[in-house]
């Protein structure tokens, strides 16, 4: 039977390398089984043969020699594929839909421990919410079979959304919220919300943002001073390019 992969924060291959150690020290036995058994296995370059109990062995039936096989049993870990740090960051920003985005409908819930991402695709042909926690994941759909405009307005806040909220609501029923534990190398700095760059100490309007500990900007804000001139003629395209 194929194991399915594991996902294991706290596990790394050195864990993963100690635990076999340990259970090779207890199971002696059969490694040297195994190392016979590799060897000939090399030796003979894998040729195909019926299967038999190797004579040595001929007092074990073979559901004893399958476990000898296969040794100990190891947790089947799944490959990192993301650092503990952005998968944080992306954490947080996927929370702030809800806090303060085109999610905030599911303030509702009263937990603090949900993120997501709202959806509408062109001519509003699809709506979606898709949503977790650090137990459940849940995608809310809305379209036709074959594919034609939903409606205007009908985006993925105001047609998925309540439809995600309504489940969310039963499946964690009961259930404690899952904390977000910040990962070394990350940090929270006070940024100036309209350059992105530290704030100054007196700033009253400054919010907190989280970045990887090289990625902090570096160069303070200047002072704004609501009596500074502005630019006749300016606009928004003017300032950006």
């Amino acid at each position: 039977m194929t194991r399915p992969l594991q996902v294991c924060q706290e596990c790394d291959a050195a864990a993963e390398a100690e635990t076999k150690a340990e259970a090779d020290k207890k199971t002696a036995q059969k490694v040297t089984i195994q190392a016979s058994e590799a060897a000939a296995e090399t030796e003979t370059k894998l040729a195909v043969t019926p299967w038999q109990l190797p004579a040595q062995y001929a007092e074990l039936d073979e559901r004893e020699w399958l476990q000898i096989r296969q040794g100990p049993q190891l947790p089947h870990l799944a490959k990192r594929v993301l650092s503990p740090q952005t998968a944080f960051l992306i954490n947080t920003m996927l929370r702030d839909v809800i806090r303060k985005g085109t999610g905030r409908r599911a303030l509702v819930l009263k937990r603090k421990d949900l993120g997501g991402k709202t959806g509408t695709t062109n001519d509003q042909r699809d709506a979606w919410f898709t949503g977790f926690n650090g137990d459940v994941a849940t995608i809310a759909w809305v379209g036709f079979d074959t594919p034609q405009p939903l409606g205007d307005h009908e985006t993925g806040a105001r047609a998925a959304l309540p439809m995600w909220i309504s489940y969310m609501h039963a499946a964690l029923q009961g259930k404690p919220e899952t904390p977000l534990e910040q990962p070394a190398g990350v940090v929270s700095v006070r940024i100036d919300p309209e350059t992105g760059e530290l704030a100054d100490a007196n700033q009253a309007d400054a919010i907190f943002e989280y970045f990887r500990s090289g990625n902090v900007p570096k160069r303070q804000a200047e002072e704004r001073s609501v009596d500074s001139p502005t630019q006749s003629g300016s606009d928004i395209t003017e300032q950006l390019f």
